[in-house]
């Protein structure tokens, strides 16, 4: 054994599941499969349990964890006593696109925590709408895009968080409200989809539309009190001002958006700045997300209890 195999077992520990495992290690799972079976050869001992919900420890297992995770620790505070740091080690341009909602509210917070990590990985950012993103990546001018909603893209594609969607207010919401109210919406949204969902469910027609340039100038105008608007939850972060109910439909399912992680196919993810990347990509952005979206306080209004 070697320090890589201390490092897989630590991670197929935490993950829980070998597609996982080989994707943060850049490698395949039939790859990681052998070589914990090399691993469990050479200690002739069973370290994992592979079933129904997923890869779990053994107890022989959970020794060898212990053992691992004391290993790389030491090993990184070794190289640390030498002097060695291989973060300025790893170099390189990357060109990710992401849409303006993200760039606003997520992404810089990321890239601030990569470039102080990793000085010498450079981040060239180009905001957007996520279909002028997905096709940028497509004709090879991006490396990877962060993006919303429904993506064309045929690529690996990975979901990193699903959002509420919400009704936006000033008032308290009501039907009776909102009947002569106009809806105030944005070119680049889909939200006309989930309000005539809405009013369709609720047998009502939506008679008053605003397109306005961007989300914050919806904002704006729904706070003065000119309208409501239909936006995902990210949208809405500062805006205490505002009341924001998710809506569920007449089927019980929450009206959400998804935003996902895309990948060029013809970047080498092994290349260790991508890799980086995709680490705080996959693990940040999410939290990130998570974090901003629980302190909002978001209602729900079942559009089936509307009628």
């Amino acid at each position: 054994m070697d320090i890589s195999d201390f490092e897989l077992i630590t991670i197929l520990a935490s993950e829980g599941n070998i597609t996982r495992t080989a994707a943060r290690l850049y490698t395949t799972q039939s790859a990681i499969s052998y070589r914990i079976k090399m691993i469990e050869k050479e200690l002739n001992a069973r370290l994992f349990d592979r079933g129904k919900k997923g890869i779990t420890l053994t107890s022989a297992g959970q020794i060898v964890l212990e053992y691992s995770e004391r290993f790389t620790k030491e090993y990184t505070e070794l190289k640390t006593a030498l002097g060695y740091d291989a973060n300025k080690d790893i170099v390189g341009n990357i060109r990710l696109g992401t849409s303006t909602t993200m760039m606003l509210h997520i992404m810089m917070n990321t890239i601030r925590q990569i470039r102080t990590s990793y000085p010498n990985i450079s981040i060239t950012v180009s905001g957007g709408n996520s279909d002028k993103v997905t096709e940028a990546i497509k004709n090879d001018q991006l490396d990877m895009g962060v993006v919303r909603g429904n993506v064309d893209w045929d690529g690996e594609k990975i979901l990193l968080y699903e959002e509420p969607v919400c009704i936006v207010t000033k008032e308290p919401f009501s039907l009776d409200l909102m009947k002569n109210e106009t809806f105030i919406t944005h070119p680049n949204s889909n939200a006309k989809d989930y309000i005539l969902r809405f009013w369709e469910e609720n047998k009502h027609i939506l008679h008053h539309i605003s397109t306005i340039e961007s989300i914050e100038a919806c904002l704006d105008i729904v706070d003065q009190g000119f309208g409501f608007s239909i936006l995902p939850a990210v949208s809405l972060v500062g805006r205490s001002d505002l009341n924001y109910y998710q809506i569920v439909w007449g089927d019980g399912e929450p009206a959400t958006r998804k935003t996902w992680y895309i990948i060029n196919d013809k970047i080498d993810m092994k290349e260790p700045r991508f890799r980086v990347f995709y680490e705080y990509a996959t693990k940040e952005i999410p939290a990130l997300m998570e974090k901003l979206i629980k302190q909002l306080d978001i209602k729900q209004i079942r559009s089936s209890e509307q009628r």
